[in-house]
Parts: structure tokens; sequence; C-alpha cells
């Protein structure tokens, strides 16, 4: 999801303000995302929990699921883009930050 609102996440830095088809584009694609399935659902404390990271050298990504029905749902998604210094600096660490990331999702989560 940062990824995909990266268009939108850039007008915040330091620069003019100025929406684009791009952002538009963006937007319509972020709320056709958080409107279709998979819906979120409660989480079952009974139930093992499943964290899912990913990465790319612009965003970081995390899932926190639980396996109902033989099927994986969500119970909570996070995603963030990486800053300028955090492109060349994390190498191999994105992973690790992928994990971190998770672990702020299911803080009020016990696992």
């Amino acid at each position: 999801m940062a990824e995909l609102a990266s268009p939108i996440t850039r007008l915040l830095k330091n620069s003019k303000f100025v929406w684009s088809r791009e952002c538009e584009v963006a937007l319509e694609k972020i709320k056709q995302n958080i409107t279709s399935p998979p819906i979120l659902i409660y989480p079952d404390f009974s139930k093992p929990f499943r964290a899912t990271t990913d990465a790319s050298n612009e965003a970081l990504g995390a899932v926190l699921s639980q396996l109902r029905d033989d099927r994986d749902h969500p119970i909570a998604f996070a995603s963030r883009t990486l800053g300028a210094t955090e492109h060349s600096s994390l190498g191999s660490g994105i992973s690790y930050q992928s994990t971190i990331l998770t672990s702020r999702i299911s803080r009020a989560r016990p696992i």
C-alpha cells in the first residue's frame, strides 16, 4: 500500500503541493483496495497468528493474519515508504525492517 500511495505521500515532502493525475489514480486504487476483499477479521486469540512481510527498494509492508476455514484471513496491514537515506543504507537489513513493522501492528495483539 505504501508503494501504491507514494505519489500522494511525496506531496508531504518539502516540495510544492500539486495534485496530479498520478495522485488521482493512486487514490482511486487505494479506495478500491480498502473496500474490496480481503476484508479484515477480528483476531481469535485461541489460534496462532501469522506474520508476512515484504520489502522493496521503495517500501516495506506487513500483514498479520490467521488461518480459518483453510484460508489465510488478514487481521491488520501496515506499510511505509522508505526515506531517501534508507534506500542506500538498509541493504540486507530491509527484511529486518519489515519484521519491525510487523511487530508494530501486532503490539496490541498478543501473539
